[in-house]
């Protein structure tokens, strides 16, 4: 039975995406923030 590692691995693919949308969120905000700042 191999479903408790399909399970672990479909929550670090997860936690993968969120993270990765919260960087990508996190360099558009810096980047919009200066943007501001400089116009």
């Amino acid at each position: 039975m191999n479903s408790e590692n399909d399970w672990k691995k479909s929550i670090i693919r997860w936690w993968r995406s969120l993270l990765n949308f919260a960087l990508l969120y996190l360099v558009i905000e810096i980047n919009w923030y200066q943007y501001i700042n400089t116009h």
